[in-house]
Order: C-alpha cells, then sequence, then structure tokens
C-alpha cells in the first residue's frame, strides 16, 4: 500500500472513469500546455497527480508520499453504510407492515417506530452530524487552503513546481461539486428527520406510517448513492493530492485536531462504525483491513466490541 490507502478494484474502475480513461495523458496531454483544449478538472487532477513532482521546501522533499488521515476516509465510509443499511431497515419494515394485516400489527407499528427512529437518530444526528462538524470547521477549509492557495517558499516560488494556475482551479471546482453534493445530503438528511418525527408521533395511523417508512427508504437511498459518487471522488482525486501536497508531519498534526474536536468518548463510538465498515466487502477490502490493523492502535482495537 505505496499510497498509505487501500483501494477495492471496483474503486479503481471508479477513479479511472472519473479520471478519464486509463490514460490521463490521452485526454489532455500536459498542463501546463493546454491551449486549444477544455479537459475536464478531473483529467486535469488526474494529470497532475501523474507527474513526479519537484519540491522547492525541504519539508517537502522528505515527504513519504502517503495519505495519514485514514479516519476522516472509514467515517465517510461508515456514514455510506450506515444510510444504505438504514434503507434496507426501513423497506425490510414497510414489506412487514404490508403483509401484516392482522390485529397484531398495530403491536408491530409500535416495536418497529421505535427501531426505526432509534435508527434515523444514529445515523443522522450522530453519523452525519459528526462528520459534518469535522467536515465543515476543519477538513475543507484545510483542504481548500492546501488544494487551491499552495505554498509558496521564501522567495515567492510554489513549493510544488507543476502547480499552476489551471491545475488550482480545477481542484477548486472539484471541491465546489463535493460541497454541493455534501449540501444536498444535509437537505436530505433534514427530509429524512421529518419523516422519522411523524412515525414517532402518537397519532400516526397505518397510512401516515407506510408513507413516511417508504420515504425513509427512498430518502437513505438517496443520501447513500450521492456519497458513493462523494467518497469516489474523494478516493480517487483529493486523497492522492494531499499525499502529494501535504507533508506527512502536517497532515499527523492536523488528524490529531480532528480527534481533538470529536473528543474521546464520540470518537470511540464512531471507532466502531469505522471498523463495521472497513469489515463489510461492500465497503472494504483485506488492504482496507490491514491498513485499519496498522493505524488503529492495539488497545482501541481490543475494546471494539465492548464499546
Amino acid at each position: 500500500m505505496p499510497n498509505g490507502e487501500a483501494k477495492s478494484a471496483s474503486v479503481f474502475v471508479r477513479c479511472l472513469e472519473v479520471r478519464g480513461g486509463d490514460d490521463t495523458r490521452n485526454v489532455i496531454g500536459d498542463v501546463n500546455n493546454l491551449a486549444g483544449v477544455d479537459p475536464s478538472p478531473e483529467s486535469i487532477i488526474a494529470q497532475f497527480l501523474s507527474h513526479q513532482s519537484k519540491y522547492e521546501d525541504k519539508s517537502m522533499k522528505d515527504n513519504d508520499g502517503k495519505f495519514h488521515i485514514q479516519g476522516w476516509r472509514w467515517h465517510t465510509l461508515s456514514f455510506a453504510r450506515d444510510s444504505n443499511r438504514l434503507q434496507h431497515l426501513a423497506t425490510r419494515m414497510l414489506h412487514s407492515y404490508s403483509q401484516d394485516s392482522t390485529a397484531s400489527s398495530k403491536i408491530n407499528i409500535s416495536t418497529n417506530k421505535h427501531s426505526l427512529t432509534m435508527a434515523v437518530n444514529h445515523v443522522i444526528d450522530f453519523n452525519l452530524k459528526g462528520l459534518q462538524r469535522i467536515e465543515n470547521d476543519l477538513f475543507f477549509p484545510w483542504l481548500r487552503e492546501k488544494l487551491t492557495n499552495p505554498s509558496e517558499d521564501a522567495k515567492g516560488k510554489l513549493v510544488v513546481r507543476d502547480m499552476n494556475n489551471v491545475v488550482i482551479g480545477a481542484f477548486r471546482t472539484v471541491l465546489d461539486d463535493i460541497d454541493h453534493d455534501r449540501r444536498k445530503v444535509a437537505k436530505l438528511a433534514e427530509k429524512l428527520k421529518e419523516q422519522a418525527s411523524l412515525i414517532a408521533s402518537s397519532s400516526v395511523d397505518h397510512d401516515m406510517y407506510s408513507s413516511a417508512t417508504s420515504h425513509i427508504a427512498d430518502l437513505s437511498t438517496n443520501i447513500s448513492t450521492i456519497m458513493r459518487s462523494i467518497y469516489t471522488k474523494e478516493e480517487c482525486l483529493l486523497i492522492p493530492a494531499v499525499a502529494k501536497l501535504v507533508s506527512s508531519k502536517e497532515q499527523k498534526s492536523f488528524n490529531s485536531r480532528v480527534l481533538r474536536k470529536l473528543g474521546l468518548l464520540e470518537a470511540r463510538i464512531h471507532l466502531v462504525g469505522m471498523h463495521d465498515a472497513v469489515h463489510d466487502d461492500l465497503y472494504g477490502n483485506e488492504d482496507e483491513r490491514a491498513l485499519f490493523e496498522h493505524e488503529i492502535p492495539a488497545l482501541p482495537r481490543m475494546m471494539i466490541s465492548r464499546w
């Protein structure tokens, strides 16, 4: 795992699609010679990432080329997985309700109402809210600083020589697109909570329950789909860029800020979700699990089953 990360075969395929194909040189040529062509931001970034950069700054010359903020990746995966599981839970309850025409259906609704509202509270009010707090307050402002305001040395030269205005503009566009999708997720999450509130209401009848549960399934599906798209862009474009442009020392220092922001209690609960995500073959693989074992100290890993 030379980049300090692990990707499944399906993610590699999606990365090729996002970047514009398996040979980006045939797509856009040299990022320093783009006259007369109109490449996509993704392909511009891909070509930039394919270059062996020359650094002006000594701290970057010692960079190991790896990504060191794995918790953010796993948190994103955890929320995407939870959204998908919420959709399956709502669909299962809806199917169970439609099949139950007996007097016991009222009891089943009461039980399902509690389970579904608890699930929504965990996915939205805990998992998403924690991810949003880190991304809004820390991570995306930091990404914009590193990717759209590149460092200069004492003489005013860019630390990375082949970082130019075209590449910077491409990063800005991709970050804007991801922010747009993140806002869509936030709006869908609010609608999802509204449906959960309807279900929790003491006055909910059978038709309202059925309608709200169906909406929860649909909204969760939409959120999961958008999160998959966001994760692919981050994995294919932003993470390799951070590994290339930000020193290992600075990444690790920033990662410590993230952990302090979450707090010990919240961080350990999120760690359980991260563990479950990387051990789910739909979201992780053997390499990802090996990376988790390497990055997370032994004691917290031992405590996961108890948390």
